[in-house]
């Protein structure tokens, strides 16, 4: 729990400190009178009765052509720098563009008909030729089509407004590139796992954290689209579809890993639970980033509640870690239920980034536990086979061989091509092999705590470290053997094990 702590204070500090878009003057269209097109694609007469008030958000251009006219009140600070000034327009719309009765481009070429009509770019920033935006009221005429569409949305249309031209161009970058920061971590993340679980024999573990971090990358890459490269409005389509899926998957991801992490029994129930959730979510909520959260709030929600209950149970690999993965869970799925819309914007990488190293320090504790339960069973096993058979070192002598058993040995030292054995009643032997060679054939009871000195563990009385990080060892026979500070924290750990 430390380091996700550290991990989100980090990030925090990281958001705090973006740089965000310019706040210079941009005046915003909210309110628009909208007309069916005209016979002779002339703009038709908006004080016409069989014309409609609406907002922004509900002129809909999807599969017809119609007429808009918006009112956008500009301050006269907008004008006073000398700035050039643009027009943003955003929506799945091509558009054909007037400003106070002049026209100032289009984007794409709006049209009758799907075969004439050229798709515009969803987010176009139209330069105003000078003169033509005045301080106060300004009367901007669109002329919108969107035949290209392959969904329907409610609000297709998102912000007409006039600023400073270079406003328009950075804002949208200044908006989406923090997200980036997490990207290499999570790429990072999916790369490490997927080698640890194909060099590991396919943990199903280590796969489910490398889905879950290329899932979180994909679904990254699909939200910052928008602001990185601009593209037709058809494609607005695409990115949405692909947000759901993305986003609902790695829910789903999740919950299936949690079930299979702490469940003995009832995992492919828990996560059909899950799948139906997601599904349900994903379908019934009404927009796309509904739908997008729904998606993974669901199956999260699910993932949550069975982690709780493995960790009120006591868990099946163990107390810790079960908590802190279901406090990180439960953290998870409280930060989507708080900030709703706003948490695949704004919060949902950085938190992906902070849980998934959460979920690799859990794993790495757990992995560092059953390393230390493994060496000390493997050292139990050594101490048991040299019980019923005593291992021994061929030593020559000047007299033939002597065969000197291992439990005998307090230490082995390195003196040039030759080492010296000490044993436990303060005889030493000079043996003519690399100290190398010996540690191979030494039982695991033996450590190699110095470049030149290997000790018999179950003959270490202390271990004592100096301020340089060196340390010594003080054996059962009242000698002293120098510990290195490169091996020093694994020395201690074998002695702690």
């Amino acid at each position: 729990m430390r380091v996700l702590i550290h991990v989100i204070a980090a990030l925090g500090v990281v958001m705090f400190l973006t740089p965000r878009a310019d706040a210079r003057p941009v005046a915003f269209a909210t309110d628009a009178i909208v007309c069916a097109s005209t016979v002779d694609g002339a703009a038709p007469d908006f004080d016409d009765p069989a014309c409609r008030s609406s907002s922004i958000y509900r002129v809909d251009p999807q599969g017809r052509e119609i007429w808009a006219r918006l009112t956008v009140m500009l301050d006269a600070a907008a004008l006073e720098s000398g700035e050039q000034l643009g027009l943003f327009i955003a929506g799945k719309a091509s558009s054909e563009i007037y400003v106070n009765g002049v026209r100032v481009g289009a984007n794409g070429a709006p049209a009758a008909t799907r075969a004439a009509e050229v798709p515009g770019l969803m987010d176009a920033n139209i330069p105003l030729p000078a003169g033509v935006a005045r301080a106060g009221e300004n009367i901007v005429v669109l002329r919108l089509s969107g035949h290209h569409s392959l969904i329907r949305l409610r609000s297709p249309m998102h912000a007409v407004a006039i600023g400073p031209y270079e406003t328009f161009t950075a804002s949208a970058f200044a908006h989406y590139w923090p997200s980036l920061i997490p990207f290499g971590a999570l790429i990072a993340g999916a790369f490490y796992f997927a080698v640890a679980a194909a060099s590991g024999g396919w943990r199903r573990d280590q796969i489910f954290l490398a889905a879950l971090s290329l899932l979180a990358a994909g679904q990254l890459v699909a939200e910052v689209w928008r602001g990185l490269a601009p593209y037709a409005y058809p494609k607005h389509d695409v990115r949405l579809l692909l947000i759901v899926a993305l986003s609902s998957s790695f829910g789903l991801s999740l919950a299936a890993r949690t079930a299979f992490e702490f469940l003995e029994k009832g995992r492919w129930p828990a996560i059909g639970a899950a799948a139906a959730a997601t599904i349900a979510g994903a379908a019934f909520m009404p927009g796309f980033d509904g739908k997008a959260l729904a998606g993974m709030l669901a199956p999260t929600a699910v993932a949550t509640i069975i982690a709780a209950i493995a960790a009120f149970r006591g868990g099946r690999r163990g107390e810790p870690e079960t908590i802190a993965g279901a406090t990180v869970l439960a953290a998870f799925t409280a930060s989507i239920i708080l900030t709703r819309t706003m948490f695949l914007d704004a919060f949902f990488f950085f938190e992906v980034a902070a849980l998934m190293l959460a979920l690799f320090a859990v794993e790495a504790r757990a992995h560092e536990r059953e390393r230390v339960r493994s060496a000390d069973l493997e050292r139990a096993l050594q101490r048991a086979k040299e019980a019923r058979e005593p291992l021994t070192v061929k030593v020559a002598t000047q007299g033939g061989v002597e065969f000197i058993p291992t439990s005998e040995i307090s230490h082995v030292s390195g003196a040039g091509d030759y080492v010296e054995i000490h044993l436990l009643d303060g005889r030493q032997r000079l043996h003519n092999a690399t100290l190398s060679k010996l540690e191979a054939e030494l039982p695991a009871t033996f450590l190699r705590v110095h470049r030149s000195h290997i000790v018999n563990a179950d003959h270490v009385r202390s271990l004592s470290r100096e301020a340089s990080g060196v340390g010594s060892l003080e054996l059962s026979t009242g000698a002293s053997v120098p510990v290195s500070r490169r091996v020093m924290p694994a020395v201690r750990g074998a002695l702690a094990g």
